[in-house]
């Protein structure tokens, strides 16, 4: 022990004898072999309430060949493994709980982590991590235009005549009509109205058909190859997308087909026949009937006005003796009907001056029957003063 004892008290290790209360070793005391060594890290002398306590981390491991009762300062562990050692009882359940208190927080770690990849090269090599496939856009946008195609559309399947003109494929439009359909039932005004039944789910399956976009539904209309007022079906096969541009528009088709309807009511055409030639070639039908006139009484009817055709479209000229081609000239006389009733009985759409538009707040008509002699005769069935009379859907 030390020649000169230390400020404190002297305090005996717990395997030791207890001193008498205040002793503390003389200079040159040695304790009992037979005591044993005391703890590791034992404190012999506490330090009196006014002196301070020694600075965290100071003090030094015994060093080797130290007595057995030489003191030794606590380390970081020291007063809690000297705790433990005075009190083993109570530091199982304590150490037990430590344990596992550690156990959650590194499974809760654990459950933070990313999921690993799902694929690895073989054993010994780093795991490698497959970059998702770049996606390929279907539409490349162009400049100026709003949606550009990544690759060009197929070709709409649209037949080109070749003195010019647009007809339907007739493996998709072969024509359909009404089995049930008769002269005196289409002859009856309104009939049309009544038997026409296109929804939009339909009218996007003709586009389909023919490959087109019905984003371009603007440029065609879907219409019927024999038309509703000659006993034409709603069905697809009837319905084809018909170019509105062009000198052989879907305007020229219309008003052919009132002729045709004006002639079969007339009896100068039967149903049937007007039919076959609307599924057939309505270019040559349009030929063939544009210089017929319709007979409801002496004075006759004048036949369809027929448009010059353009350079980039003709359309065969009816036969006629004259020297040099004309269009087919209007009756000199037309007859006076009583009536806006009588009137749409041979014109179901109305009669106006070539070129007229319809003052309408909805969609306008242009179906309506072109000829100035009819609409002078008959021109107090005009009731908004728009150049047509009687003018109906």
């Amino acid at each position: 022990m030390a020649s000169k004892p230390p400020q404190g008290n002297w305090r005996a290790p717990p395997n030791w004898p207890t001193p008498p209360r205040g002793w503390s070793p003389p200079p040159g005391w040695t304790p009992d072999p037979r005591w044993g060594p005391a703890p590791w890290g034992w404190q012999f002398w506490g330090f009196a309430a006014s002196m301070p306590a020694p600075a965290a981390g100071s003090s030094r491991r015994q060093p080797r060949g130290a007595a057995a009762g030489t003191p030794r300062p606590l380390g970081p562990l020291g007063r809690p493994v000297a705790w433990a050692r005075r009190h083993p009882l109570a530091a199982v359940p304590i150490g037990v709980l430590s344990l596992l208190f550690l156990l959650g927080v590194v499974v809760a770690a654990v459950s933070t982590l990313p999921a690993t990849a799902p694929e690895a090269q073989t054993a010994g090599a780093t795991t490698r991590i497959e970059s998702p496939k770049p996606v390929v856009p279907t539409h490349v946008p162009e400049v100026g235009t709003a949606t550009a195609k990544a690759a060009p559309a197929p070709n709409p399947r649209l037949v080109r005549r070749p003195a010019g003109g647009t007809l339907p494929d007739k493996d998709l439009t072969p024509g359909d009509v009404f089995s049930t359909a008769t002269r005196s039932q289409i002859c009856v005004p309104g009939y049309s109205s009544r038997v026409r039944s296109v929804s939009d789910r339909v009218r996007r399956d003709v586009f389909a058909v023919y490959n087109i976009d019905y984003a371009l539904h603007a440029d065609y209309e879907v219409d019927h190859l024999v038309p509703l007022e000659l006993g034409g079906d709603n069905t697809v096969a009837n319905l084809w997308p018909e170019p509105r541009q062009g000198s052989n528009s879907a305007g020229v088709k219309d008003h052919l087909e009132n002729h045709l309807h004006a002639l079969v009511c007339a009896g100068r055409v039967a149903l049937l026949e007007a039919q076959r030639a609307m599924e057939g070639d309505w270019f040559a039908a349009n030929t063939k009937y544009a210089g017929m006139t319709v007979a409801r009484s002496p004075n006759p009817v004048a036949p369809v006005p027929i448009p010059a055709p353009s350079a980039a479209a003709p359309i065969p000229a009816p036969s006629a003796p004259a020297p040099a081609p004309a269009p087919a000239p209007e009756a000199p006389a037309a007859q006076t009907f009583a009536n806006c009733t009588e009137l749409r009985s041979v014109y179901p759409h109305g009669v106006g001056r070539p070129g007229a538009v319809d003052h309408t707040s909805g969609t306008p008509v242009t179906t309506f029957y072109q000829s100035a002699t009819v609409y002078d005769t008959n021109r107090d069935h005009d009731a908004d003063g728009d150049g047509i009379a009687c003018e109906r859907k």
